[in-house]
């Protein structure tokens, strides 16, 4: 196990040198992050209003929220001022998503999906 570790220090330490001077060398910076945005686009966060509203209308239906943390699938029950109330799928209890973490909601009630 030691020798793995230090194995993976190595490659670790290599690697980090590596990006270091990509980093410092400007051009290939500007290069990679161009790409980075074009495969992971920043996403312009919704109005929390805009986001209540639409969750809003999804009520009854099962959804999937993708959050800050991890994904949270079942029966969006409630939406109130500052977070949501899914019965979750699961484990069949309540869940509080908080709106602000929300990131992605996917209605899996849609036929076709």
């Amino acid at each position: 196990m030691a020798v793995i570790n230090q194995v993976l220090s190595g490659v670790i330490d290599t690697t980090q040198q590596g990006v270091n001077r990509i980093y410092r060398s400007g051009i290939i910076c500007s290069t990679i992050r161009s790409i980075v945005d074009l495969i992971c686009p920043d996403p312009t966060p919704i109005p929390e209003q805009e986001l209540r509203d639409r969750l809003t209308n999804l009520i009854g239906n099962n959804v999937e929220i993708t959050t800050n943390f991890s994904d949270v699938t079942g029966l969006l029950t409630a939406v109130k001022t500052d977070y949501v109330v899914l019965l979750e799928t699961r484990t069949n209890t309540n869940v509080l998503v908080p709106l602000a973490s929300v990131q992605a909601v996917s209605n899996l009630s849609q036929t076709g999906l």
